[in-house]
């Protein structure tokens, strides 16, 4: 289904981001950093605790390492390719 030019606008902006963050997170200083942000916020880790406050801080420290991931695992080219055939 074709795409209006303020959705293009939108997804123009979210490619745009994760190409930034490719090439921020890329290299021996940006995997470093990714590495540490990876540790701090226990992303391949379980982050419940009982502490309900705690467990909530937890969540909220690893969704940002989730978020990131998944920026830059967003595939920028194909993006770009899909997003100019399907703009009316």
């Amino acid at each position: 289904m074709p795409i209006n030019k303020d959705e293009k606008l939108a997804v123009q902006k979210r490619i745009e981001r994760s190409a930034k963050f490719q090439r921020a997170f890329s290299g021996t200083d940006g995997e470093y950093a990714l590495g540490m942000i990876d540790d701090f916020t226990n992303y391949k880790g379980n982050t419940f605790d009982p502490d309900p406050y705690l467990n909530a801080y937890k969540a909220g420290q690893r969704s940002m390492a989730v978020f990131i991931h998944n920026v830059l695992e967003q595939d920028v080219e194909k993006a770009i390719k899909i997003l100019d055939t399907e703009v009316k």
